[in-house]
């Protein structure tokens, strides 16, 4: 195994140097899960939050009243199809309104408009 990784399968490439490629490659189980790049915003009255997680399957996202926002997928890396899962668990500052939040998932990206509560809302949080 190297960096955390085990072979798949090797279909005999060659670099330049005459080495072999890698062509697919599998997680060791037991790996820690990698954190999706996370991008965020505020207004007085809402965040804007982005998660980057290009070829992401059967992302799940969830997001509660308390302000506790979940992510997690598996996404297969464009350079060497290895799979990898993908978790964040983010504490927002404050209670927010989840129900008047927006969640779009894309292929590549989640993003999120969440709506702070009335008490909440006004200054920006730190």
């Amino acid at each position: 195994a190297r960096g955390g990784l085990e072979k798949k399968a090797q279909r005999g490439l060659r670099a330049p140097s005459g080495r072999s490629f890698v062509e697919t490659m599998t997680p060791v189980p037991g790996d820690p899960p990698r954190v999706p790049f996370t991008y965020w915003a505020q207004r007085k009255d809402r965040v804007f939050l982005t998660l980057e997680c290009p070829n992401a399957e059967d992302p799940k996202v969830h997001l509660t009243d308390d302000g506790v926002l979940t992510f997690s997928a598996n996404a297969k890396s464009d350079s060497t199809e290895a799979d990898h899962h993908y978790e964040l668990t983010l504490e927002l500052l404050h209670p927010i309104n989840a129900k008047d939040s927006q969640i779009h998932v894309g292929p590549r990206r989640v993003t999120m408009v969440i709506a702070k509560t009335e008490e909440n809302a006004g200054p920006h949080w730190p």
